[in-house]
């Protein structure tokens, strides 16, 4: 891979990116401007950003832009809605990419029963995926349910005085009359 260094046209700071983001827009990592790098290495400034705060007396000087390692360039790959489903837990993702499948799928054969003049082709499909995520939404909140129960229990349980327990298994003499 290839590394493209340019000077930012607004803050005069050294920036580097790999040539995949040639022809993109971008931001300066150190005043926010808003930049495209063309593929013949041309800057076109899209809007100036606020320039770095100063450091603090005292504070330690910044690394300069050389002993950076990689891409100094913040810039959003992937929409929003991207990064949250990859933030989620395995099995949320997993339910996601299979209703999208199945949906999917069922749109794909209503489109081909159309095409054919078949009318069950175009609702069962439709039918069946309702009936899927119905039955999917039940037993999810029946689950919920369940654990919101089972927290109601332990909740209860942990702010309960605790039981005297029975001395089982030991028995004493009778007394003699």
């Amino acid at each position: 891979m290839r590394v493209i260094n340019f000077v930012c046209p607004s803050c005069q700071g050294k920036c580097s990116v790999g040539d995949e983001f040639a022809g993109r827009k971008m931001k300066c990592p150190k005043c926010r401007t808003r930049i495209r790098h063309h593929k013949d290495g041309q800057i076109e400034l899209l809007s100036v950003g606020a320039p770095p705060p100063p450091p603090a007396p005292g504070a330690p000087p910044a690394p300069a832009a050389e002993e950076k390692k990689g891409s100094t360039v913040a810039i959003s790959a992937v929409p929003e809605i991207v990064g949250k489903l990859v933030s989620q837990s395995e099995s949320k993702q997993n339910t996601v990419v299979i209703g999208g499948v199945i949906g999917f799928l069922a749109l794909a054969l209503s489109g081909i029963g159309m095409a054919l003049d078949l009318m069950i082709l175009v609702v069962a499909p439709i039918a069946i995926a309702l009936a899927v995520a119905f039955v999917w939404l039940a037993l999810r909140a029946k689950k919920q349910k369940g654990e919101a129960i089972r927290a109601e229990k332990e909740k209860i349980l942990k702010e309960a005085p605790p039981v005297a327990k029975k001395d089982e298994g030991k028995t004493e003499p009778l007394p003699k009359i």
